[in-house]
């Protein structure tokens, strides 16, 4: 990733940041639903920075395209008390917050929770590995003067590790059935 996707990066992590922020500390629930679907749609723009397009795209048609607008429609299609229908602010729903203090210490207890978590995690890049050389020299193949090794591209070498890894790490079961054949002649 070079330096100009950091920044991107950066932006719409600040973006989601920003308007989650929003969405909690508001007490228009219509201009929440609207900062959600801001938090929605930059979260989308991270998928597809990540070059996860399938997550973006989902993440656009579940959650704008359905939770969001079940949101909306919910507040519209709400009955409001007499008192709020003979008010001038007939868009407003007033919301109250309850045990502020208790929501911010779960909160934060969560967030840090999750930060020990991640930094204890062993994440590990695939820049710099060479799955090729790796895969020839485990199944001893030889390479002849007329062949032609190719560097394989960022998604085969993904798909090469995931296979590799399976292989490893998964269970592996050999069943057979023990037959007297010569009975049967």
């Amino acid at each position: 990733m070079n330096n100009s996707l950091h920044y991107v990066f950066i932006f719409f992590g600040i973006i989601v940041l920003m308007s989650s922020l929003f969405v909690l500390f508001t007490k228009s629930v219509i201009h929440a639903a609207f900062m959600l679907l801001v938090c929605f749609v930059s979260i989308a723009a991270i998928f597809v920075l990540a070059q996860a397009d399938f997550l973006a795209v989902s993440q656009i048609m579940i959650y704008v395209g359905g939770i969001l607008i079940l949101l909306v429609f919910g507040v519209l299609l709400t009955n409001k008390a007499e008192s709020e229908r003979q008010s001038k602010s007939t868009n407003l729903i007033k919301t109250e917050n309850y045990n502020t203090f208790l929501s911010a210490l779960i909160g934060l207890s969560i967030f840090l929770g999750l930060l020990f978590i991640f930094t204890k995690i062993p994440f590990t890049t695939l820049e710099g590995r060479h799955f090729e050389t790796q895969s020839i020299q485990k199944s001893n193949v030889k390479i002849e003067q007329n062949d032609e090794v190719i560097t394989m591209d960022r998604m085969r070498t993904m798909i090469a590790e995931r296979m590799t890894s399976s292989l490893e790490i998964s269970a592996h079961v050999t069943s057979f059935v023990e037959c007297d054949m010569t009975e049967i002649v």
